[in-house]
């Protein structure tokens, strides 16, 4: 199960992948070492990564979570620029917080910038990633409304399952309090 509850095709995919990949390499193995337990364990090893890597591999590769579709507010783009700023300055993630870098209200932009490290420890060997992710939303008016389109980027690291829940929580957070000042100046 995914994070929101919904199944994914990469859940039902790593097992099978698992257990094709544990087979090809037994063979593989048992034709170059003899060695039926050695070429269990060694095969074993590679289809226990194969299960591991495959949803790894569909996290990363999700452009929805950096570009969502745009969604449409009965608001000005004065009335939500100011909304968002406000909603992502004040709000922790974890341990992660959105700093304001600028807006624009001539183009309707807002800029904001996330930088965080993570320490991964493996063995005997630590490392540290550090993350810097940017978020810019357009607000494009549209009749007495308009759009919000967010637009993640990602610098210096490659998209995963940290970034990817990060960036859904902000965009939920965004459309939450903007649904909610549509619903205060509207009713």
């Amino acid at each position: 199960m995914t994070d929101k509850g919904k199944l994914s095709p990469m859940n039902f995919l790593a097992p099978v992948a698992a257990f094709i990949s544990f087979f090809v390499c037994y063979y593989i193995f048992h034709f170059l070492c003899r060695d039926f337990v050695l070429s269990n364990l060694m095969a074993a090893a590679v289809a226990f990564f194969v299960f591991k890597l495959v949803p790894a591999i569909q996290m990363t590769s999700d452009p929805t979570v950096l570009n969502p579709n745009p969604k449409l507010y009965n608001l000005t783009p004065m009335y939500a620029m100011p909304e968002v700023k406000d909603a992502l300055t004040a709000r922790y993630f974890g341990d992660k917080r959105w700093h304001f870098d600028d807006a624009n209200p001539s183009k309707n932009t807002i800029a904001f910038t996330c930088k965080f490290t993570e320490d991964l420890s493996i063995a005997d060997h630590k490392e540290r990633k550090e993350y810097t992710i940017t978020l810019k939303i357009f607000f494009e008016p549209v009749g007495d409304g308009c759009t919000a389109r967010l637009h993640y980027e990602v610098i210096g690291q490659t998209q995963n399952k940290l970034i990817n829940d990060l960036c859904q929580a902000t965009t939920e957070v965004i459309e939450t309090d903007l649904k909610a000042l549509e619903k205060r100046l509207h009713g």
